[in-house]
């Protein structure tokens, strides 16, 4: 276990995050006698939590095919999950690979994170123009996560992509009162409110 720790800090290090990882160095203490040791299964958690929240970072700053990359040593390290196949989803859909997004994304449509997974189907249908298919994803998607503003707004553009304008300003103006002002995702969907057009969706991480 302790060469998988070592090996993602130096990930982290080689990636300029180590503001994500609160330190760049360990300071060891003795452990009082009565302390019961970390277990293992904990510590494992916590690295691959770490691990995610970079492959975030890379996705969200553009780096796709670097995250793919460290999605593959994620998998080798501690195997696939549902939080690793969303991420990886989010990179296939960003790089146009959408048959593999579609993969990831359907893979967990039966698990915690089922209103991502639809959300991703969603916005692989969107790319392919299938807006009643999207509309229907997205959809479920909402209905899974109700106060969620970025399946709210990406469920509203669908809709008005239809010729639904009533339903679409319905969506959209619960997501604008859900969504922080100044948030970019406010300004395209206030955008999208005054045009009735829906402009294109952001790769990267949905939030």
């Amino acid at each position: 276990m302790r060469h998988h720790r070592k090996a993602l800090v130096l990930t982290a290090a080689a990636l300029g995050f180590f503001a994500l990882c609160g330190c760049q160095t360990t300071t060891i203490q003795a452990v009082p006698r009565a302390a019961e040791p970390t277990p293992v299964a904990s510590i494992s958690e916590r690295e691959r939590d770490l691990y995610l929240s970079v492959i975030g970072q890379l996705i969200e700053h553009g780096k796709f095919y670097a995250a793919l990359a460290h999605l593959d040593e994620f998998q080798r390290l501690h195997g696939p999950s549902e939080a690793s196949r969303r991420l990886r989803g989010d990179a296939w859909l960003a790089v146009g690979a959408l048959d593999n997004a579609e993969k990831e994304y359907s893979s967990i449509t039966d698990g915690k994170l089922v209103g991502y997974g639809k959300h991703g189907l969603g916005r692989v249908a969107a790319s392919r123009k299938d807006w009643t298919l999207a509309a229907l994803h997205f959809e479920q998607a909402v209905n899974e996560q109700p106060t969620n503003a970025r399946f709210l707004g990406d469920f509203a553009g669908a809709l008005f992509e239809l010729g639904k304008t009533d339903d679409a300003e319905f969506q959209l103006r619960k997501a604008l009162e859900l969504s922080p002002q100044d948030s970019e995702a406010s300004h395209a969907m206030r955008a999208m409110l005054a045009t009735g057009k829906r402009p294109a969706l952001a790769a990267g991480t949905p939030r």
